[in-house]
């Protein structure tokens, strides 16, 4: 069995045209797509383009979760508490929105940048609750696994 299209003179040329089964309508088939290929590639998708806001939502989450973790605080009148809490209750909001500045800025990021904005927010105004929460926990957990006794 032999193919002929290897023995045609095109095939057997060196250079580009060796690489290619000869014959019009392979070429024309095969610059179409790859005209095709290349405007679907270079083309930009929804979502896709840069976003002029990046810089809203990380900044709202930096700014506001310190303030919403003060309010909250002197709220639940935690001034007298462990500043090592204190310190805590600053990082763990922070450590939350940081990665939102350093997502791609473009359009189909923006909704986790205000989602990490909005999740830190939330920590911050809840964390005396947070804690609260985190040191029961702690207690029955002892309690039951007796370390503590009555």
């Amino acid at each position: 069995m032999t193919n002929d299209t290897l023995r045609t003179p095109a095939a057997l040329a060196p250079g580009p045209a060796a690489a290619r089964p000869p014959g019009p309508a392979f070429s024309a088939v095969a610059r179409r797509a790859d005209a095709n290929a290349r405007r679907d590639r270079d083309a930009p998708r929804d979502g896709d383009e840069p976003d002029a806001h990046w810089w809203v939502a990380p900044l709202a989450g930096t700014v506001g979760a310190p303030v919403l973790l003060l309010l909250s605080v002197s709220a639940a009148d935690m001034w007298s508490a462990v500043p090592a809490l204190l310190v805590a209750g600053l990082l763990l909001p922070l450590a939350v929105v940081v990665p939102s500045w350093f997502l791609a800025r473009r359009r189909e990021r923006r909704q986790l940048r205000v989602t990490l904005a909005a999740l830190a927010c939330g920590l911050a105004a809840g964390f005396p609750v947070l804690l609260t929460v985190v040191g029961v926990v702690v207690l029955l957990v002892m309690l039951l696994t007796g370390n503590i006794t009555a």
